[in-house]
């Protein structure tokens, strides 16, 4: 039986945290004024992001006014935006955007595909 507790521990040892966790360490560092946390969220969620979850990052780094990890979304989004890598409906998922963050999507992926 000690087997297989060391085994389940040994295997939650090495989950990482998932989007959402960092995010909501983020908007915690963010209101207790942990810069340094906040900095730390922000490499995690760099080293996290992907095609299929960038536009949930995108969303909640908006909410954050995480400017920079808010480019990098935008950047991975225009970058695969023709491919269907995203792991939501874009379209659908655009509805949850302010009007602001829908607004700079917009004219990004219009410039993107303009010659």
């Amino acid at each position: 039986s000690s087997s297989s507790s060391s085994s389940s521990s040994s295997s939650s040892a090495q989950q990482l945290p998932s989007e959402v966790t960092v995010v909501n360490l983020y908007s915690m560092a963010e209101e207790y004024l942990l810069d340094r946390l906040k900095a730390m969220c922000e490499v995690q969620l760099r080293k996290m992001l992907t095609p299929r979850n960038a536009p949930i990052i995108l969303y909640h780094t908006d909410l954050l006014n995480a400017e920079a990890l808010k480019d990098h979304c935008f950047g991975i989004i225009i970058e695969n935006y023709g491919e269907s890598k995203f792991q939501c409906d874009l379209y659908s998922f655009f509805a949850n955007f302010s009007d602001a963050l829908l607004l700079l999507m917009t004219a990004s992926l219009a410039s993107d595909s303009s010659p």
